[in-house]
């Protein structure tokens, strides 16, 4: 996208240029900014007089009425800016991705309509797919606010992120799961073909395979999400988190209704493999490189291959006396 002035800029410019005219009042913002930021977003570049930095630690971001006047979009757009002022260089970056569009979810359209693009499907007809989704007559709200929940459940729960503008621009896991809500909806409405193509394009360019029929809850974060594989029938609840090389997969002996299904705030550990047609109720941690095969109960801790429930042990004085260890507790696996 080139950076194109306002025509208020250019007659500004122009009259700073005559003969004996006078050099123009200081401008809160550059040149460059005055040109790519819309006029009444400039105090966002100024992060101390971002009014929405705050609202980093409330939770969730509410998004009514005006979705251009979100507080979680003014604040990507904010470190949009900051980002730009840092490194010129992805001025024009910046803009095409974020400063150019006036809501979060035309943001994504293209954003994610430039990353599935290829020679078969062009990016322009996947950006007429997706915003027909997101923004256009066939809007999901239900995304939407998924897609909300969704950013601020990595800028809370991943350390290594540090702003928001970084996870929606590179975030492999955000941009996949988003994609993959559209091709839910695709996969709802009777478009499976479709639902299809998109699955493969997700599966090539962010490395996750999800079933366009899985059920995914608002608040999920795929960190890393290399190698992640959902079945078909597979349900997640919210708030889940999940690390790479996890699958939520079938044993291989059944049909039908085959795949985990997950409650809400369970986390996942990496290279963790969950079979079958089983329940990991809500709270579940489940360490890494374990394999799941039965029922796991509502906040309970399962590691090992096969998984086994953990459980915190409380030592007596008398077993303490004659135990070497300084540690007062221990963790036992439930058979």
């Amino acid at each position: 996208h080139a950076v194109m002035p306002t025509a208020g800029a250019l007659k500004q410019r122009s009259a700073s240029m005559r003969p004996g005219a006078r050099p123009p009042a200081a401008a809160a913002t550059t040149d460059f900014y005055s040109f790519v930021v819309p006029r009444g977003d400039a105090d966002l570049l100024d992060a101390a007089a971002c009014p929405f930095r705050r609202l980093l630690d409330v939770a969730p971001f509410a998004c009514t009425g005006d979705p251009a006047r979100c507080p979680l979009w003014l604040e990507i757009r904010s470190e949009a800016g900051k980002i730009t002022a840092q490194e010129p260089c992805l001025g024009s970056f910046m803009f095409s991705t974020i400063l150019a569009h006036g809501t979060l979810c035309d943001a994504l359209s293209h954003h994610l309509a430039e990353k599935l693009g290829d020679a078969a499907m062009p990016a322009m007809q996947w950006l007429g797919l997706i915003s027909s989704i997101l923004v256009g007559h066939d809007q999901d709200w239900t995304i939407r606010t998924s897609i909300r929940e969704d950013l601020l459940a990595i800028r809370t729960r991943d350390a290594a992120c540090q702003n928001l503008a970084d996870a929606f621009l590179h975030y492999k896991g955000f941009l996949g799961l988003e994609a993959h809500r559209v091709a839910h909806r695709l996969w709802s409405v009777g478009r499976r073909s479709m639902a299809r193509m998109l699955q493969a394009r997700i599966s090539t360019i962010f490395g996750m395979d999800i079933h366009p029929a899985a059920v995914i809850g608002k608040g999920v974060m795929f960190d890393h999400a290399q190698g992640v594989v959902i079945g078909e029938t597979a349900v997640i609840g919210d708030n889940c988190s999940f690390l790479h090389n996890v699958t939520l997969g079938g044993t291989g002996k059944e049909s039908g209704d085959r795949h985990p299904k997950l409650g809400n705030d369970v986390s996942v550990g990496a290279g963790v493999s969950i079979l079958g047609n089983i329940v990991v109720g809500s709270g579940a941690k489940i360490g890494a490189g374990s394999v799941v095969l039965r029922e796991v109960p509502p906040g309970a801790t399962m590691v090992g291959i096969p998984a086994r429930q953990v459980v915190h042990k409380v030592q007596s004085d008398a077993d303490m006396s004659t135990d070497d260890s300084s540690s007062s507790s221990r963790l036992t696996p439930l058979e």
